[in-house]
Parts: C-alpha cells; sequence; structure tokens
C-alpha cells in the first residue's frame, strides 16, 4: 500500500533515503563487465504497443497510446560486502514502440561481483534536470524537456481518449501525461531473492517489467473525463503517486 506525505516533507524525505544509499559507494579493482538493462512494457497481462491497441482504465474508459517514455537513472548495486557501486552517467530513456513491446538498453560498466540489491530513481535528479549537459540519454532533443526553467520531463504519455456523447456516439479527445520537476521524482529500490552475478566474460541483464496500467490506479483511479491533461500542480503529484511502483524486477 502507497503511503500520502504532504508536499513539504517530500523533498527532504527524498533526499536523506538517496543520500544513505550513496554514502555508502566503493571504489573497487575488480574487472569491469557489461551491464545490460531490459523493460518488459505491459498493460496488465498484454504486450503494451502503441498506436496498434486499445486499452481500458479503471473506469471503463477506452484509449490508446501514440507516445510513450520515461526516464530510470542513477543506478546502484549493492554487493555482497554491503558497498553500493554507482553506475555513472547511466540515464536510461525508455521508449515505447509500436511493433515491439521489450526495450533493450547497456546501463554500463560494473564490477564483476554478485549483487543484492538495486536502486535507481524514476525521472532525473536535481543536479542533470536543469542542465544543459547532454550525459547518457538526456538530450533536449528527444521531446523530453520543457526549458531549462523547468526541467526534463520524466515521464510523457501521448494519446487519445475514446468517450460516448449524449448520443451514444464516440468522440475523441487528447490524452496527455506529462510529468516532471524535482517533487515528481521517484525512488526504486529491490532486493534480489538470489545475488544478481555479473562475470568479466558475461553480459549481465537487470531485467524489468513495467506496467503502465498503474499509472492511471493506486492509489488514484484517474478519470480521462477530468484528468485528461496533466502536466503539473496536483494532478501531476497524483500520477507520480501511481507511478511510484509501476515497475518491478523480473528474476530468473
Amino acid at each position: 500500500m502507497k503511503t500520502k506525505m504532504t508536499h513539504k516533507w517530500l523533498l527532504p524525505l527524498f533526499f536523506l533515503a538517496w543520500v544513505g544509499l550513496t554514502a555508502c559507494e566503493d571504489n573497487t579493482d575488480k574487472e569491469l563487465a557489461t551491464l545490460n538493462l531490459k523493460v518488459d512494457l505491459r498493460y496488465e497481462s498484454s504486450p503494451f504497443l502503441l498506436v496498434s491497441q486499445v486499452y481500458q482504465n479503471e473506469w471503463q474508459q477506452d484509449f490508446s497510446v501514440e507516445a510513450f517514455r520515461f526516464y530510470l537513472s542513477n543506478f546502484k548495486f549493492k554487493n555482497l560486502d554491503g558497498n553500493w557501486i554507482n553506475l555513472p552517467d547511466s540515464y536510461i530513456l525508455v521508449t515505447a514502440s509500436r511493433n515491439e513491446a521489450i526495450f533493450n538498453a547497456i546501463l554500463g560498466q560494473i564490477p564483476a561481483d554478485s549483487y543484492t540489491e538495486v536502486a535507481f530513481q524514476i525521472g532525473v535528479d536535481e543536479a542533470r534536470n536543469k542542465s544543459t549537459a547532454r550525459i547518457g540519454d538526456l538530450d533536449p532533443n528527444n521531446i523530453m524537456a520543457w526549458n531549462w526553467e523547468d526541467g526534463y520531463i520524466f515521464l510523457r504519455l501521448d494519446g487519445t481518449y475514446f468517450r460516448k456523447n449524449a448520443q451514444d456516439q464516440t468522440e475523441s479527445r487528447g490524452l496527455v501525461l506529462h510529468i516532471g520537476r524535482e517533487e515528481n521524482l521517484k525512488t526504486f529500490r529491490h532486493s534480489f531473492s538470489k545475488p544478481l552475478v555479473v562475470t568479466e566474460k558475461g553480459n549481465a541483464t537487470l531485467a524489468l517489467e513495467a506496467d503502465i496500467a498503474e499509472i492511471f490506479k493506486n492509489p488514484e483511479n484517474i478519470d480521462f473525463e477530468t484528468q485528461n491533461e496533466i502536466m503539473g500542480g496536483s494532478q501531476a503529484r497524483l500520477i507520480a503517486a501511481n507511478y511510484e511502483d509501476f515497475l518491478k524486477v523480473k528474476e530468473n
């Protein structure tokens, strides 16, 4: 169950939690190996595809999606010694497509070791959010930036909501979710049931599943009649509270 907090406490609590994760980072002389990222995009039990599919939210409202992207950043892994290993410049823009529900990327180089825990952020940290530096997938040309005052869009969904009018005819309305700003930055943390083993010669993969349906529910069921264009303020915080747990780690 998610717990709601008053807005004024969000940033201080988030800062303390993330500092706690970074305080034990360890420099190691072990050989480096490639670590990959795989994200399985789903809508409940179905593959999530752009344009061709029509989905329903908790209000039984039909919609389709033309564009969907979100940032994952600042990946860290805890080794068996209890030290957190940071993957520098790990800013990944997960992007949905029309034909493939699997997104693949290279996270970066990490010491060959066994890891018991992973942590990362959904969104872009304050230091990079308003920076012009192009690091990882941070690039204002990828339609994920408002301007340098407001920074990057953390999660972007553009689609169409199909509604019935008084004559029972179908009408189309735009569906826009552009969520950003530091108050909507979320931290994901997972303990592996068995260690993630990264070897020098083999490419290890962190496998995630993203359930897009969770963006529209729990704790807030989004009603497209009144919540079909969300780009900031209290409504954006509702969406961020929903997507806080829309990811899970897939273990073998």
